[in-house]
């Protein structure tokens, strides 16, 4: 029963999808029914799975025009994000509350997404120091090492990466700052907030 229940919703749990919407907005998608997803990802705004994925919608142009500054606001959104416990890791046979399973990682991946978005310029100004910032701290909300980008760039070499272009002051200020930086620590809550983002 648990691999036709599978079968039908496309996952990896026994029971229906604890945040519910998300496979909808996703088959959505997938379909190119971009006013249903739309409407869905809205209709869930105030969780993380949604906040991602109305940041994806925004910086791909999935059925409106690319903005990558509303991508950026709603990635931070998701970012600003965290839970406790097993619910929050995504853990199987875990309870909490609906919306709200996987939360950190939706926030790691969220991160990761405004790390990439800080590293190619798009939305803000390039700032590899911020980027590296950024993706460093997705391996705390995961934790795992092997979390990879969407073009399946592991996070840990991404950072090697970035670090390898960074400037020695750079260097010297990521090392000090990567264990107690935060999002709440960011530039990006300020660029937000006075609206000035350099693009």
């Amino acid at each position: 029963m648990v691999s036709i229940l599978c079968l039908l919703d496309g996952c990896s749990l026994p029971w229906p999808n604890p945040n519910i919407g998300e496979r909808t907005a996703d088959i959505a998608n997938y379909m190119g029914k971009h006013e249903k997803e739309l409407a869905t990802l809205h209709s869930h705004a105030r969780e993380p799975w949604a906040q991602l994925r109305l940041g994806m919608v925004y910086e791909y142009g999935d059925g409106v025009e690319t903005n990558y500054t509303k991508a950026l606001e709603w990635y931070l959104r998701a970012a600003l994000q965290h839970g406790k416990g097993r619910w929050a890791e995504g853990e199987f046979l875990a309870v909490g509350k609906r919306g709200y399973y996987g939360v950190n990682y939706d926030a790691g991946n969220a991160q990761l997404r405004i790390a990439r978005m800080y590293e190619t310029g798009k939305g803000v100004k390039t700032n590899l120091l911020e980027a590296s910032l950024w993706a460093q701290h997705s391996l705390k909300m995961v934790k795992a090492k092997q979390v990879k980008f969407t073009d399946g760039k592991l996070v840990s070499q991404e950072i090697e990466r970035i670090v390898i272009l960074m400037t020695h002051e750079q260097k010297a200020q990521f090392e000090n700052r990567k264990e107690s930086w935060s999002p709440l620590k960011s530039e990006l809550l300020l660029l937000m907030y006075t609206g000035n983002n350099g693009k």
